[in-house]
């Protein structure tokens, strides 16, 4: 199984969790008509670099940082 984090570029708390088999997440690619939703470029893209496709929204991520240490 592939563990997928993707995040939308709307910079809110937007953020999924998928879990699905490696072979299913291939068969999505060029099949997806939104690049903030496409889940196979976000998961190669992660594999290269360990970065997010997209610019992460880092007020959101230094927020439940904080939340955490409450």
């Amino acid at each position: 199984m592939a563990e997928v984090m993707f995040e939308a570029s709307g910079k809110c708390l937007e953020w999924g969790f998928v879990i699905v088999s490696r072979t299913a997440l291939e068969l999505t690619i060029d099949n997806c008509h939104s690049l903030a939703m496409n889940l196979h470029d976000q998961y190669v893209f992660m594999q290269k670099t360990g970065q997010s496709l997209f610019t992460p929204p880092t007020h959101v991520v230094a927020t439940l940082s904080q939340a955490q240490k409450l």
